[in-house]
């Protein structure tokens, strides 16, 4: 977590105040399901990251406010799949590794008004940008066990 604070004096005498804070999360999850009737097994190690800036700049005078927010956040994980076979040697193992895709959201808020008067401005843009999923490419070998494990499933 990172949080800053400050005001900022202009050269006009008016003064703004900044704020910024930021976060970040990370997580590590996983699963295996060992059969030993079937001698096999299944394992999933998923790895997810979040992160979120916001920050925010405030002018306030007598005579008008203007205020502006941004906030960027975004979201990804990857995943480790492994399969194993054990029932005959050679023993086979597919592993697997594949990120799904990013999301990264960033919106701006703009907020404009003048005191005593009716004149209010508001704003307000969102952005969404996504990047596509990706599956890794592993070794020759892990391919062909892959390519008769799964085709067997």
């Amino acid at each position: 977590m990172m949080d800053h604070f400050q005001y900022v004096v202009l050269l006009n005498g008016l003064v703004v105040e900044l704020k910024l804070q930021g976060v970040i999360s990370l997580d590590l999850t996983g699963s295996i399901q060992i059969s030993l009737w079937n001698r096999n097994s299944h394992s999933v190690v998923k790895t997810s990251g979040a992160a979120l800036v916001q920050a925010s700049a405030a002018l306030n005078s007598g005579a008008a406010s203007s205020n502006i927010q941004v906030n960027v956040a975004g979201d990804t994980h990857l995943e480790f799949i492994t399969d194993l076979e054990f029932y005959e040697k050679p023993y086979k193992m597919c592993i697997q590794m594949t990120q799904p895709g990013l999301v990264l959201r960033h919106n701006v808020r703009k907020h404009e008004g003048v005191t005593g008067r009716k004149h209010l401005v508001r704003t307000l843009k969102k952005r969404s940008f996504e990047n596509a999923g990706q599956s890794f490419p592993p070794p020759r070998k892990n391919c062909e066990y892959c390519s008769i494990m799964l085709a067997e499933v």
